[in-house]
């Protein structure tokens, strides 16, 4: 079975042994389903199916080696069938479907993995490829990539690009194949069990679970372009389990029963001394292998062997990793939503003349989702535009996106004089923040530049590159262990943004945080830590704390303090925020950050405030309250997605 929806209803696929399959339909606003016959032609049972991004189209893969593709013919109010037949006669285990919907991958009982052709003329609108394809259109049932492994593949699917291909292999390895750079890689699993599901929770990362996984496995794409294991899915992740976990399970199994609990649950044989600690115990979430990972709006479920069903919320872990491609995953995007990065590139870009700044910016943002060079090339377009607001905003994204296709586009604007000086800044932190040291010499280069603003946040920028993890113990007499670290103490929050200075791994009290913070005989590096540190305290206290960062003589520290603020968004930090952007003479910058914070705390209070502002002098500032009450109108909207169109 598998289930489409959106904004026009539910569509359901079912498919039993008796070989045909049903439609269920339920249009909104209707209640009642509506069910519709489909012969699917197949001689043996089915055994993987699957509906396209938009719905418009389904597969079903059969024992027999053939997939049925089945579309709506809306004249005579049925569904038609036909067959991919390109294929070796062994039987499907797994089908998945390109984003563009017209590519399917098959994964075969041979060992083999097919990816074919499934372009209608009468279905898809938009009949191109993928780039990698390298082509023109491809006809129905035509093969543009054959792989052959050595193993079942139990589960595939494509990336948010759809240029990587994610397999799980019974040989207890994940497979990924980059049609785009033309590389594969093989990631062993720990347990060094069969795998059976797999999903992409972002362009570069994925989650694998399988029969020897009591907790899902994470393997994440570095910077270079390398896969690798990263064991921190669950301690990144809140739970949330359909059913409570027994405290004493762990402690009520004697050594017998512990042996045969994991010949039972995990296929493994223990000594009574050697493994019985290792059984899954109720700080596990799973007690035994994980059958089915979906992933929807952020969350990530999976049912285990143990009737389990656990929901894990990956808000986290997703910033971590960059958020990447969250337009193309066809589970999160409403109808109406599934934009082509050139589309968000017109939109970012104004091409029409009558995209508005608060438009412009949700193509920004929704761009850097995407997560990839394409991304990267559209969004430096955006640096010729007249508004230095935008271009702010464009280097600042850039900065979190942290590929190092950006570096020369960054080098350029840092370089260009002509630039406003809030554009250079953020170009500058943004090289910090991809923390490349190839970045180093053009950095240095800047730090007797005209403008303090500049010259401070190269200084910062080569601080975080050089000195990422030096260990600090002069300044922070509190530290835990003596250094540094980006990590977290229990109870504090993670903003998952890419910061001009790590936070502090301390227990120090919000007084000397605030103190440090205030220390003018302390470089700004090492007061952005103490603010990122209060920060991530997230208390009133700690916010009251950062408001005091307002007196500091440095416009650039000023402008960083507000920042921090709209990123807390709490309500006690309203009072020093709007006397911020009321003083007529303070740094634009400032100013600028202001609006926009108050619009990100979004009360009534804060609308009624920028909205004084909207016809300011200072274009960068009129403009931020412009996107102040963009930001607030979403903030208040209930909606999940910050999509640049209705």
């Amino acid at each position: 079975m598998d289930w489409h929806s959106d904004s026009k209803g539910d569509r359901l696929l079912t498919v039993s042994a008796d070989r045909n399959g049903y439609v269920w339909t339920r249009l909104k606003p209707q209640k009642e389903w509506k069910q519709t016959l489909v012969l699917l032609r197949l001689r043996r049972a089915a055994t993987s199916v699957r509906w396209s991004v938009d719905g418009m189209k389904f597969a079903v893969g059969g024992s027999e080696g053939v997939v049925s593709v089945g579309f709506y013919e809306e004249e005579n109010d049925w569904w038609v069938c036909k067959h991919l037949k390109q294929l070796d006669g062994s039987a499907v285990l797994s089908i998945s479907w390109h984003p563009c919907g017209k590519l399917l991958a098959v994964s075969l009982l041979s060992g083999k993995v097919e990816v074919l052709c499934t372009p209608l003329k009468n279905v898809d609108k938009d009949l191109s490829m993928p780039n990698w394809i390298g082509g023109d259109v491809q006809g129905f049932d035509q093969s543009v990539g054959s792989l052959d492994y050595s193993c079942w593949i139990h589960s595939l699917t494509f990336s948010p690009s759809g240029d990587i291909l994610g397999m799980a292999g019974h040989d207890g390895n994940v497979y990924v194949m980059d049609f785009s750079a033309g590389q594969q890689a093989a990631i062993p699993n720990p347990s060094g069990m069969p795998l059976c599901r797999i999903v992409f929770i972002s362009e570069s990362a994925i989650v694998a679970s399988g029969f020897g996984n009591s907790s899902p496995i994470l393997i994440v794409k570095d910077r270079c372009g390398g896969w690798s294991l990263d064991n921190n899915l669950q301690s990144m992740s809140k739970q949330k389990t359909s059913q409570s976990s027994s405290t004493g399970t762990s402690k009520a199994f004697g050594g017998a029963l512990a042996k045969f609990k994991a010949l039972d649950s995990q296929g493994i044989s223990v000594s009574d001394s050697e493994r019985a600690s290792a059984l899954p115990t109720a700080d596990v979430i799973h007690q035994s292998g994980i059958s089915d990972l979906r992933f929807r709006d952020k969350i990530l479920s999976s049912t285990g062997h143990d009737g389990r069903l656990v929901l894990w919320d990956l808000n986290a872990l997703l910033n971590r990793v960059g958020l990447g491609g969250f337009m193309t995953i066809p589970e999160m995007v409403p109808t109406g939503c599934l934009i082509s990065l050139d589309v968000l590139g017109d939109l970012l870009l104004n091409k029409s003349g009558k995209t508005s700044l608060p438009e412009r910016f949700r193509a920004l943002f929704t761009l850097r989702g995407a997560n990839s060079d394409e991304a990267v090339e559209i969004i430096s377009r955006a640096f010729s535009d007249p508004s230095a607001l935008l271009k702010h905003e464009v280097a600042y994204v850039l900065g979190q996106m942290r590929l190092v296709s950006a570096i020369p586009t960054l080098n350029s604007v840092l370089c260009d004089l002509n630039q406003e000086d809030i554009v250079r800044h953020e170009a500058a932190e943004a090289l910090g923040a991809i923390g490349c040291k190839d970045s180093l010499p053009i950095l240095e280069r800047f730090l007797h530049d005209e403008s303090v603003a500049v010259r401070e946040t190269c200084q910062i920028a080569i601080d975080l590159i050089t000195k990422p993890e030096q260990a600090d113990n002069e300044a922070i007499s509190g530290s835990v262990d003596g250094g540094i670290d980006s990590g977290l103490v229990d109870g504090e929050i993670d903003f998952g943004s890419v910061d001009p200075a790590p936070a502090l791994k301390t227990k120090m009290n919000i007084s000397d945080l605030q103190h440090m913070l205030m220390d003018t005989t302390l470089g700004l590096y090492q007061r952005y830590k103490a603010m990122f540190t209060l920060r991530n305290r997230g208390s009133e206290e700690a916010v009251l704390a950062l408001c005091t960062g307002f007196a500091d003589t440095s416009a650039l520290f000023r402008h960083e303090i507000a920042y921090v603020l709209g990123q807390l968004q709490h309500p006690a930090s309203i009072p020093a925020l709007a006397t911020q952007l009321r003083i007529i003479d303070e740094a634009s910058m400032v100013r600028h950050e202001c609006a926009e914070a108050l619009g990100s705390i979004a009360t009534p209070e804060c609308l009624a405030i920028v909205q004084e502002f909207e016809n300011d002098p200072e274009e960068v500032v009129r403009e931020s309250c412009i996107v102040a009450r963009d930001m607030y109108e979403y903030e208040n909207s209930g909606d999940l997605h910050f999509y640049p169109v209705n």
